[in-house]
């Protein structure tokens, strides 16, 4: 498992070294700085966030997704980040207008699904999603009538299945029920109900490597986990995209972290993220890691069942 984290290692190092480092595979994008959850770990929740209510310029998504077509992008476009990307009216017409400039690109959407309804989904498909990824958060354990309403219709919809293969659909439409209050990730010590780690983790962390967030004022940082952007890399009114991605800045960020030096800056430092995600090693071919920890999480479910029926 730890030789697979070591290979990456090695190999990320030699793109630092060679300044070979492709453009990342994950772009968030938040264009409105606002969420309607109520999630206990969340500081977006409607109860804890402090920030201010922004939307982002139209001209600045406009010359995000233009750089990205002289770069021929065709990796993932999120148009969230730390908020309800369905609070900002737009989501559809940016949809369409990143679809329309940049059709290699795998347009995604991850949303609480509470404002939600199968017309606004079948809209936002039809503007060009490629997947939508629906997080409802319940104090009670239940989803709330509108997300049933939306599974019923959905069941009837072949659409969102795709095709059947060993038994399984490969679904474009993924629905979870989560809780509400759950104690998850510190978010690099943002959490409301954890916000600190007893020290730095000593821990290889390839964010920097594969991901770029950029909040409604421009603001760039390298991982979702920075919620107030503390970790910022530039601003994309200021410069491009290239420039903040391939700066000696980030360069030095990603060495002390690919190092395991999480201490390199206050967010790092209370950060608990595990580093890495499985859709990255698969696609350089670590396999290892990817069973393993599958098979750890699978361990980790069976036990919390038994636990709660033993204790039933």
């Amino acid at each position: 498992m730890f030789s697979d984290l070591k290979k990456l290692q090695h190999k990320y190092l030699k793109y630092l070294q060679q300044k070979t480092l492709s453009f990342p595979r994950i772009i968030h994008i938040e264009t409105r700085s606002k969420c309607n959850g109520i999630c206990g770990f969340c500081p977006a929740s409607i109860f804890t966030d402090q920030r201010d209510d922004v939307y982002m310029k139209d001209e600045l998504i406009q010359k995000i997704i233009e750089e990205l077509v002289e770069l021929n992008y065709c990796n993932r476009i999120s148009f969230y980040n730390n908020n309800e990307p369905f609070l900002d009216e737009r989501i559809f017409q940016l949809v369409r207008f990143a679809r329309e400039k940049l059709p290699k690109a795998y347009l995604e959407l991850k949303s609480n699904g509470i404002i939600l309804t199968t017309e606004k989904i079948l809209k936002i498909f039809n503007a060009g999603l490629d997947m939508l990824y629906i997080n409802y958060y319940s104090n009670n354990s239940q989803f709330n009538q509108n997300l049933l309403d939306i599974k019923t219709d959905l069941e009837k919809i072949r659409r969102f299945k795709g095709h059947l293969e060993d038994d399984k659909y490969f679904y474009r439409i993924k629905i979870n029920l989560r809780n509400a209050n759950k104690v998850g990730r510190s978010r690099a010590g943002n959490s409301p109900n954890k916000k600190y780690i007893d020290k730095p983790l000593h821990r290889v962390c390839f964010r920097p490597f594969e991901m770029l967030t950029v909040n409604p004022k421009g603001n760039v940082s390298v991982c979702s986990e920075d919620f107030l952007y503390e970790v910022n890399m530039g601003n994309i009114e200021k410069q491009s995209l290239s420039e903040i991605w391939n700066s000696d800045k980030w360069n030095t960020l990603r060495y002390s972290l690919i190092m395991g030096h999480r201490n390199c800056t206050g967010p790092c430092s209370k950060c608990d993220y595990i580093g890495y995600t499985y859709e990255m090693l698969m696609e350089n071919r670590l396999y290892n890691i990817v069973f393993y920890s599958k098979v750890i999480n699978a361990i980790k479910r069976c036990i919390v069942c038994l636990t709660k029926s033993i204790t039933k």
